[in-house]
């Protein structure tokens, strides 16, 4: 029997990476703005939840 050879494509190793690098990225991004929180609702005089909405919509951008 002929063995049969898989060559993985390139462009979905890249795909994979980056996927990957985004996803930690944005980990670090929500991270970085929970912290941000209770000074935005000090400098905003606004409430939790509307930050929490405002980071979202941040994040979604």
């Amino acid at each position: 029997m002929d063995s049969v050879e898989k060559k993985i494509d390139i462009k979905l190793v890249l795909s994979v990476i980056a996927t990957g690098i985004l996803s930690f990225a944005g980990v670090v991004v929500e991270m970085a703005m929970n912290i941000t929180f209770p000074t935005l609702i000090e400098e905003f005089g606004i409430g939790t939840s509307t930050v929490q909405w405002l980071t979202t919509g941040y994040l979604l951008m």
